[in-house]
Formats: C-alpha cells, structure tokens, sequence
C-alpha cells in the first residue's frame, strides 16, 4: 500500500507537502480484508471483534461542503452507489448547511453513550456503508476522522497517537477552515453562517428538537438558512469542491491560519517520532491486561483493546529488568542472568506497544527521546 492509498486523494498531496515525506502504511489495518473479523473457527475473547456487517464504519461523519462536492462530481461508476447515499442526507435535509452535511444529533447522543457497540450495533452503522459490497460508499473522500482511524498500527501507541493527536485535528480545522472560506469567496451571506463559525463538537445540543429525532429538517429554518440558495443545496455543494480543487498546501496554510500552522509544526515533529527507529535510553515496565495465554506466548493489550500484542511467554517476566538502569544495561543483564537475547528492535516494539515506558523522571540526567507511550486480531513480538 502507498502513502497516497492510505489517505483521499487531496490529503495525501497536502500532507506529502505538509510532512516533506511519505506517511508509512498502516499495513496491519487492512479495510480490504478486515482483520477485526475473526477467522472461521477462531476462539477469541468475548467483544474483540466486529460484525461483518458493520466493521468500523460505526461513526457518521461530518461532510464539509467541498468534501460533498467532490462526491457529487465523482464521474467514477464505483462512487455512483455511494453518491446517492450522500444525495439522500441532503434530500432529508436534517443537518444540511452551507458548511456540509453535519452528523444527526441523535444520532451522535447514542454514539457518545455506545462505546462498547461500537462495530457490533446497526444502530451505529454509517448511512455511507454499502453492505452489499462491505465497504464505504465514499471512501475516496472520507473526512479527517475516517482518514485518520485505524483499528491497529505498526508502531502501536506511537502510531495511533499520530494519526489520532496530530494528523485528525490538523485536518478537521483544515476543514472547518477551508469550508468556511468556500462560502466567503462564493459570496454566502454572513448573517446566516454566523451559528457556524466555530468547529462543530459531534453534534452537541442542549436538547434535541422534535425534528432532530426524527431526522428531518424544520422548513422555516432551512429557507433563513439558505436564503436564495434553498432547492440548490447539491450546486452549492459541487462550487466549493471547484473553489479547493487545485488549492497547494502553502495556500492552505495562508487561508487556515495560525492555528493550522501551528499543528502543521506539531504534525511534522510527531512525524518525525515515527520515523525514528532510535533505541530510547531508559524504559521501565508499564501497566498491561494479560487477554489470552496460549501455548508459548501471551496475549496482551496495552494502548488499545482492538490491537492486543502477542509476545513469547519469557518475555514478561524479565521487563522488570528496566526500571532503575539504562536500557542497554538492562538489555545485557537479562541476556547474562536470563539467557534471553532482547534485539534492538523488539525493545523498541515493547515500548511503541505500551508494554515498557520511557522513564519522565530522569530529565536532569539525560534527556528521554520524544516518542510516546498480523496475523488475524494481534501484532507480534518475536
């Protein structure tokens, strides 16, 4: 899988300029054959996997307007079955606005209240989602949150933590931002997009109005909101995709302003914490929930319930080797007293998985690095 396959096509060339390098597939999160489906005949702990029917596709995106336009010019015959999906949100009208298409309000109250459903309930399923096909609809350009999700990372809690601290809020004010902007440079009247220039909050409300629930749009509101416009919602929506079709990143960056800049800057230095492949010089045992224990190794979850890590079952018991010394010292007692041979690179995968730490008291001393924290359900550590 490419950079480029890992993100919609206009993310991926802003932030190949954004970052100055491809972003490292995400190649243990396969949305093609989905690994959180459990293989015929697999014994796995109760709630870890999701319903075939549903997947991760248990969130209901914020479509902003250019996003929208760029789904309904899709020429593609594969996005004509999506396309329609996103023609009846607009046609039920309910969260339409100059800005995109916004989540339900009920239906991001459940979301809230439904962790533990999540890629188990229909009730949560996305309106994008295709089950005849088993996939999004609109995955060509999904938004910042469904870009930026994946059930399981390479590098474990450092990944997730780039994706999901780095990369999914730069985009989600690159896209508040920029949707915003559209409606400047066509000329929408102020006074109607006043409720709407600040970031939405997944739908947050103080009550839910009767029209809320049942998902359609009030009459009266949608002609004050829309003004000359009302009835040709879906050509509004295709002229902001024509306003970013051809947009750089550092014109981005000039219509965004400071706050995009500043998490642009906050974006690369995480970027480069992934790259680096460093040993880091002190580590200690970190808080971990044995899952499973089969013959010869162990089943553990650390920074995340959907990516447990599988290690050899003698590796757990000599972590504690870490803590009060120098990871390479550490390296060399365990290997002397245990017989056990810690490689570099499976030390840095206990750390990137949660299952050692670096050490934060130990500043004064000599200075930690930076970085944070397969087969069909786990990573492997061999």
């Amino acid at each position: 899988m490419t950079d480029e396959a890992i993100l919609p096509d206009l993310y991926g060339r802003w932030l190949k300029d954004c970052l100055s390098g491809p972003i490292p597939a995400e190649s243990q999160a396969n949305c093609a054959h989905c690994v959180m489906l459990p293989l015929p005949g697999e014994a796995a702990p109760a709630g870890f996997y999701f319903e075939p029917a549903i997947k991760c596709c248990s969130y209901l995106p914020e479509l902003h307007n250019f996003l929208t336009g760029q789904i309904l010019n899709a020429q593609d015959p594969d996005m004509q079955a999506g396309r329609r999906t996103v023609e009846a949100r607009i046609a039920a009208g309910a969260g339409v606005t100059p800005l995109g298409l916004a989540p339900a309000a009920d239906y991001m109250l459940l979301y809230r209240h439904s962790r533990p459903a999540f890629g188990r309930s229909k009730a949560l399923r996305c309106p994008h989602y295709l089950e005849e096909r088993g996939h999004c609809g609109i995955w060509k350009y999904r938004e910042s949150t469904c870009a930026t999700w994946f059930c399981k990372h390479r590098r474990g809690a450092l990944g997730q933590s780039f994706w999901r601290d780095y990369l999914q809020p730069l985009l989600a004010w690159v896209e508040h931002s920029l949707a915003l902007w559209c409606a400047l440079e066509l000329g929408f009247e102020l006074e109607a997009l006043r409720p709407y220039l600040t970031p939405t909050q997944d739908g947050e409300t103080e009550g839910l109005q009767p029209e809320q629930l049942e998902r359609r749009a009030d009459p009266r509101a949608q002609k004050r909101l829309w003004r000359h416009w009302l009835g040709r919602e879906e050509e509004w929506y295709r002229a902001c995709a024509r306003q970013i079709a051809e947009l750089e990143w550092q014109q981005v960056l000039a219509i965004c302003g400071p706050e995009v800049k500043a998490m642009a800057r906050l974006a690369r230095q995480a970027y480069e914490r992934l790259l680096d492949h460093r040993l880091p010089p002190r580590l200690e045992p970190a808080a971990c929930e044995l899952v499973q224990i089969r013959d010869g190794t162990l089943r553990i979850s650390s920074y995340s319930a959907l990516d447990p890590v599988e290690i050899p079952s003698a590796i757990l018991p000599v972590l504690h080797y870490f803590r009060d010394c120098k990871v390479r010292e550490a390296i060399e007692a365990i290997a002397e007293q245990e017989n056990i041979r810690l490689s570099d690179d499976l030390v840095i995968k206990l750390a990137d998985f949660g299952l050692l730490q670096i050490t934060t008291d130990r500043e004064a001393e000599e200075p930690p690095d930076p970085r944070p924290g397969g087969d069909n359900g786990a990573s492997h550590l061999e």
